[in-house]
């Protein structure tokens, strides 16, 4: 996915950065672009996703809530954290904002320190939410990445396994995308729940994507956790899909295997 570090900041009056935006974007070291047409908005959006769009409700108006919506109603630039800025506090406005999509409205009830504390939840929660997968709510990816990263600078001993489920396609194509769905989050729970509940903080449970997943744990748990999670995903598996012989024999195949490599 294509992202630029950089800041949007659209007023079709042309007026000056918020004091308190200026004071919170020169600590991050990120560029402001102001932009006095929603279409150039749209534009840099779509181009490459920034890191905050930032909308001069004063000047804005009605072009800037619709602005708002059709940013918020694309799946795609939906993600892009939106926050919206006035010199003025009314709660009917206030209300209209977030009915439009806003993530956040920041207002002078907010004393200068609140507001870039606000600005800095807002951008925090947007990157979490995006580097969860969204049928599992586990970590994805970045997170994954950026875990074996930490471990590494760490100089931890510690082993990177990988589980999936064998046949997963031929028992989505047969039971549906549905049920298929089903079978990963339990999955996912499976696998977060024996991590979590022998080894706690010390491991970390990531999802690739699909039925692919990745957990992170201290080279001396790799054995208690894999023979852990090899009899809880049997057993699971034959209490969820009583229904469904085939499927049991299916999804069975291989949920225990994982690989593990170990780094310094």
């Amino acid at each position: 996915m294509r992202s630029r570090q950089a800041i949007l900041f659209f007023s079709p009056a042309g007026r000056s950065v918020p004091e308190f935006v200026t004071a919170w974007v020169n600590g991050k070291g990120l560029p402001v672009i102001a932009l006095p047409q929603a279409a150039g908005v749209e534009e840099r959006v779509l181009r490459a996703l920034p890191t905050l769009v930032v909308i001069d409700a004063d000047s804005a108006g009605d072009e800037g809530m619709q602005l708002c919506a059709r940013l918020k109603g694309d799946a795609y630039t939906a993600i892009v954290p939106l926050a919206v800025v006035t010199n003025r506090h009314a709660t009917d406005a206030v209300r209209k904002w977030f009915a439009a999509g806003a993530d956040e409205v920041i207002t002078p009830l907010f004393e200068p320190g609140e507001q870039t504390g606000r600005l800095d939840a807002l951008v925090t929660r947007a990157e979490r939410d995006v580097a969860v997968n969204p049928s599992t709510r586990l970590p994805g990816t970045t997170e994954i990445e950026r875990e074996i990263k930490r471990r590494m600078e760490l100089g931890e001993f510690f082993a990177v396994c990988y589980a999936d489920l064998d046949h997963f396609k031929e028992y989505n194509d047969r039971y549906s995308y549905y049920d298929g769905d089903r079978v990963i989050y339990l999955l996912s729970r499976i696998l977060h729940d024996v991590v979590r509940g022998m080894i706690g903080k010390q491991g970390f449970v990531g999802h690739i994507g699909g039925d692919d997943f990745i957990f992170v744990l201290p080279i001396e748990s790799i054995g208690p956790c894999a023979a852990k999670y090899s009899m809880c995903s049997i057993r699971s598996c034959r209490i969820s899909t009583t229904s469904r012989t085939a499927a049991q024999a299916i999804i069975s195949a291989r949920t225990g295997a994982a690989s593990c490599i170990g780094c310094r």
